[in-house]
């Protein structure tokens, strides 16, 4: 005696076998395209991602400007809208991994920011920029309208001083507080 559900599981049996098998010339050409066209649209998510923009400033013009204003600076990142723009300098000793720079960008210093804002409004007049000393440079962070601005400095550098010369092109682009 046969079971209904037997003959369904041979009918599911058969529809996943077809479903692996080699496709035609013409599924192929598709598949081609649809290949391509993934390849076109992460491109174009890439250079929308340089193009982010900080109110009318384009966060790659921002981060040229930082770097043009001080030689100190080895490293400029800036988180908007959901995006990360960095940049690094060419020849920097002791560089932090790409990777690791994402996930700093991406959840540590928002994290930061956000418990050092709510401290800074509680009863201390608010909370302009963060400090960080690593053993192998000082980085700066500062929040922007919908982000943040994330600055490495060489370690003989006084970040203090660096502040004010990011503070000041900040100022002029119209990006500060």
């Amino acid at each position: 005696m046969k079971l209904p559900c037997q003959s369904n599981l041979k009918r599911m049996r058969n529809v996943h076998t077809s479903r692996f098998q080699r496709p035609d010339r013409s599924r192929r050409g598709l598949l081609r395209i649809e290949i391509r066209r993934a390849r076109e649209n992460l491109v174009l998510r890439m250079r929308m991602r340089e193009r982010q923009t900080i109110g009318s400033v384009h966060a790659g013009a921002l981060i040229r400007e930082i770097f043009a204003a001080c030689s100190a600076v080895h490293y400029v990142a800036v988180l908007t809208a959901g995006y990360v723009v960095s940049e690094q300098r060419d020849g920097v000793a002791h560089a932090s991994a790409a990777r690791s720079d994402f996930y700093e960008e991406v959840l540590v210093n928002p994290t930061l920011l956000t418990l050092l804002r709510q401290r800074g409004d509680l009863d201390c007049g608010g909370f302009r920029h963060v400090v960080v000393a690593y053993g192998n440079f000082f980085q700066l962070v500062r929040p922007l309208a919908d982000g943040h601005l994330s600055v490495c400095v060489e370690p003989s550098a006084d970040p203090l001083a660096v502040q004010e010369i990011i503070d000041r092109v900040l100022q002029k682009r119209g990006l500060t507080r």
